[in-house]
């Protein structure tokens, strides 16, 4: 089990890390956005930037209602 925690923390600071970089949390800081209009906000391809985003999903460090993403509270810029 402890091999499996580490491997998960490794992931999860990944995706962390990729987020920061790419500046996901600032793009959705006004309010929810679709996968389409984050890819043209980033000027990135849409298909990866969407796998991702699912991935944050399933992390739990964003939300996903329909086709619209959003920070969770805890991501929130203070």
């Amino acid at each position: 089990m402890r091999i499996a925690n580490d491997v998960i923390g490794e992931w999860k600071s990944q995706i962390l890390f990729t987020l920061y970089q790419l500046g996901i949390f600032d793009v959705l800081e006004k309010g929810p956005r679709s996968g389409s209009e984050i890819a043209l906000a980033l000027k990135i391809p849409e298909d990866p930037l969407r796998r991702f985003l699912n991935a944050v999903v399933a992390a739990v460090y964003m939300l996903k209602a329909g086709d619209q993403y959003s920070n969770v509270p805890a991501t929130q810029a203070r």
